[in-house]
């Protein structure tokens, strides 16, 4: 934000013709970075989490967005800076109980507010996810930024137009919201779940495999191999579950990781199928429990794809 302040004074400064157009929330049909969160946010059952729910916020429609950008080229905006903001100033709470509304979650029963002493913490994991290139809308800069508030003067452009823009209100009655943008919502709240989830139960495979080694080399012993191989080949496929689980968690790899794990997850299920086929009748389904993680493997892959 600071340097786009001094990108705007340089521009100023010039005397060139200058048009600076500074939205506050924008919101549309789609979702990135904070819009995003907020549509998370609004997708927990029962409750209302909610941090810095005092926070002053000033929503700027989507389409309200290329309204003033037409208007700047048309010459019906004279040069200077404006501040596109909706007139009214929420704070972050009541623009997630709007956001719930829009999307047609049932009211939260409670709010579940954090406290300010919890941000810092959840800031720093969620700039040591950005190193792993994730891109989470907790990082530091983010928070920073709802601290300070997402404010700005509309009289300017409101002076210059005739009227101001829509309210937040009118912004999601002119949006329709259906099942895709709850199920989206709801999907955007389980994926990091998801990955943890998956990264931790291939970790813990590979690593208890080669706890147990000699344990899961019995298994290969029993049905005639030798016991280099047998616990060659236990090393090798806890390794590459070590792998497929550290792998999940390097965001430019993770897409590839959950369909690796479905691949490696079938392969275990062919492999057992010949080699140890009573697997089957285990008490504890040690191959039937299987399918259902590579079933999440695949709907994992399918939420980490990108716009």
């Amino acid at each position: 934000m600071r340097s786009k302040g001094r990108g705007d004074a340089a521009l100023r400064a010039s005397g060139a013709a200058a048009w600076i157009l500074r939205p506050g929330l924008v919101i549309g049909q789609g979702a990135f970075g904070g819009t995003r969160l907020l549509r998370m946010l609004a997708a927990v059952p029962l409750v209302q989490p909610v941090a810095l729910g005092q926070a002053p916020v000033q929503c700027t429609g989507m389409a309200d967005l290329p309204a003033a950008m037409g208007a700047a080229l048309c010459g019906k905006l004279p040069q200077g800076t404006y501040d596109l903001v909706e007139d009214q100033v929420n704070t972050l709470e009541e623009v997630l109980t709007e956001t719930r509304k829009w999307l047609g979650f049932a009211p939260a029963r409670m709010a579940l507010r954090m406290p300010d002493w919890l941000l810092p913490p959840i800031a720093g994991c969620a700039d040591a996810l950005g190193r792993l290139g994730w891109r989470s809308p907790m990082r530091s800069t983010a928070i920073a930024e709802i601290q300070n508030g997402v404010r700005g003067d509309p009289q300017p452009y409101r002076a210059a137009m005739g009227q101001g823009l829509a309210p937040l209100q009118s912004i999601y009655q002119s949006l329709p919201a259906g099942r895709e943008q709850r199920l989206d919502a709801r999907m955007a709240l389980i994926m990091p779940i998801a990955v943890a989830v998956l990264s931790l139960f291939w970790l813990a495979s590979g690593l208890i495999g080669l706890w147990q080694l000699e344990a899961a080399a019995n298994v290969l012993l029993a049905r005639g191999w030798g016991s280099f191989p047998a616990k060659t080949g236990v090393v090798f496929w806890s390794l590459a579950d070590i792998a497929l689980g550290l792998a999940i968690l390097w965001r430019p790899w993770a897409a590839w990781a959950c369909l690796g794990m479905a691949g490696v997850s079938l392969f275990y299920v062919l492999a057992a199928s010949v080699i140890a086929p009573q697997m089957w009748a285990d008490p504890l389904g040690s191959l039937v429990k299987v399918l259902p993680g590579t079933l999440l493997s695949l709907i994992t892959h399918q939420l980490l794809q990108e716009r």
